[in-house]
């Protein structure tokens, strides 16, 4: 299964680029189902149609056949590509938090977003609290893409505030080291022995993250 979210920019942008019909709505959802029968299946669609609708969703879609649901996943799959078209250097986030401060970390990113005066789009994986805000600048324009990086900062500071971490699945590299201490404290340095022991040379990624 899966639970997916797209913001209003993302739709906007990946109709444009995809050239796709999408509802122009605050966010869209989309799960998906699975089960060992049709009935089961039919259930667990029934159940989460009355659970949206009860929860206030201005629209509920269960795609009629396979040709519709792909549709819906083609729209998912398009988000990054759409970005891209749209500016010439986003910064992709990847921020991580328990899934009772999912709605917290999404209002934050619009809050830097507006205090920074960065264009910002949100979207993620609600399954495990994975929230990618993506800031959409070019770094040709140095004050905003500078404006850009400190609202991805200080976003992935109040991700490790609300007890996540600055990465889900992209990883650390360099860009995020930043933060390594300020998320794992002293068993940094923990790390950094064990490394050491491994790697009494200093050879292998040399200075990445520890």
């Amino acid at each position: 299964g899966a639970i997916e979210f797209l913001d209003k920019t993302h739709l906007k942008l990946i109709s444009d680029w995809a050239k796709l019909d999408l509802p122009q709505r605050e966010c869209m959802t989309i799960l998906e189902f699975h089960s060992y029968s049709a009935a089961g299946l039919e259930e667990e669609i029934n159940d989460a149609v009355n659970i949206l609708r009860s929860g206030g969703a201005v629209e509920v879609v269960v795609p009629k056949s396979v040709q519709e649901s792909e549709r819906i996943w083609e729209a998912r799959r398009g988000a990054y590509p759409s970005i891209l078209k749209a500016c010439r250097s986003p910064i992709i986030g990847d921020i991580i938090v328990p899934l009772s401060r999912l709605l917290e970390a999404v209002k934050k990113a619009y809050e830097l977003a507006e205090k920074y005066g960065v264009r910002v789009g949100v979207m993620g994986h609600l399954g495990d609290g994975n929230v990618h805000a993506n800031w959409l600048t070019d770094r040709r324009n140095r004050d905003e893409w500078e404006r850009a990086h400190k609202a991805n900062a200080e976003l992935c500071r109040y991700a490790i505030e609300l007890g996540g971490a600055v990465s889900a699945e992209h990883g650390i590299g360099i860009e995020k080291r930043e933060f390594m201490e300020e998320q794992h404290g002293g068993a940094l340095e923990l790390m950094r022995k064990i490394k050491s022991l491994l790697d009494p040379n200093n050879i292998l990624n040399p200075g990445i993250m520890l």
